[in-house]
């Protein structure tokens, strides 16, 4: 019989975990992903298939967004759902992801009734209880990834403090706010050790992960956004926040900063701070010599209006709405 291992979600835990699958082991005949993405999905299989060839195995990696293709799966991984963010607790991420799961567990009975179902999605100990009772499989069929993950950081941890690379150590618990360590199931030349700080430093160390490979906002000669000007979530380069409106003249051809030119994408360029500043002061100047107001009802500071009633960016030197 074909051996068929399927996964729910085609981000980045759904892949690393396919490539750690096709890296360990030559026992899988089929990998298929689903996610509602299909670009995602069949993009990570496509670069998923590439990786099995390199590693010499058989297993045809496949993605769809149809979950009738986990049909004969023996596993299904769960990854989908939404994230952490920066500053956010596993716990906050309950409500949503209830929603989203109780979907996938419909959709998991229906096709793969027989699977072993592993759980990744957060938090975790929560989401298992859930998908165990909609999914009604015997306990032993439904397993999450806590305190195994867990136990792996957390040696990691101790490790790089001590120096030692052969040591274990576990922790366990709650994986989030309450998870404990346990000195006694550890490797015994740990004794004495500060296992309070390096517990602190576990729970804290996904959170650190987040925040130092989360998107940044980078501003470029582009504008705010990627690299090349594209803000974060918007391939069009359209900042979700902010508005400018271009200049008539040299609309969409390139120019220098403070003549009106924008980037060919739409982006405007910024100018130094000490021209745009000047450029201000000539605005309220050319408001009082038509006749308008030179400051109606704003606050002195960088961004003002103009004459025209125009509020004009402190850095970009142009007129916003």
């Amino acid at each position: 019989m074909a051996t068929k291992v399927g996964f729910v979600g085609a981000g980045t835990i759904g892949a690393n975990s396919i490539f750690a699958t096709l890296a360990l082991t030559d026992r899988i005949d089929e990998v298929v992903v689903v996610d509602i993405a299909e670009p995602a999905a069949v993009g990570r299989a496509m670069d998923l298939n590439t990786a099995s060839v390199a590693f010499g195995r058989r297993t045809k990696v496949s993605g769809s967004t149809d979950y009738s293709t986990l049909k004969g799966s023996q596993v299904v991984v769960v990854s989908a759902g939404v994230p952490r963010k920066p500053g956010m607790t596993r716990a906050d991420l309950l409500g949503i992801n209830i929603k989203i799961l109780k979907g996938i567990c419909a959709e998991v009975k229906k096709h793969a009734p027989d699977c072993v179902f592993l759980l990744v999605t957060n938090p975790v100990d929560i989401l298992l209880y859930v998908c165990w009772k909609e999914l009604g499989f015997p306990r032993e069929r439904c397993i999450g990834m806590t305190s195994l993950h867990d136990s792996a950081r957390f040696t990691d941890i101790v490790r790089d403090a001590t120096g030692d690379r052969s040591i274990r150590a576990t922790i366990l618990g709650e994986h989030g706010e309450t998870m404990f360590v346990a000195p006694t199931l550890s490797s015994p030349s740990l004794k004495g050790g500060d296992w309070e700080a390096w517990e602190k430093k576990t729970r804290g160390r996904a959170m650190e992960i987040i925040e130092r490979v989360r998107p940044r906002r980078l501003h470029g000669p582009h504008g705010e956004g990627h690299p090349g000007g594209h803000a974060r979530g918007d391939p069009h380069g359209h900042h979700p926040e902010r508005r400018v409106r271009p200049s008539r003249r040299g609309h969409g051809r390139p120019g220098r900063a403070g003549q009106g030119g924008t980037h060919p994408r739409g982006a405007v360029r910024p100018e130094p701070r000490g021209e745009a500043e000047a450029r201000g002061h000539r605005g309220r100047r050319e408001g009082e010599d038509r006749g308008g107001p030179a400051d109606p009802g704003q606050p002195a500071g960088p961004a003002h209006e103009d004459g025209r009633g125009l509020v004009r960016h402190p850095v970009a030197g142009r007129n916003l709405r």
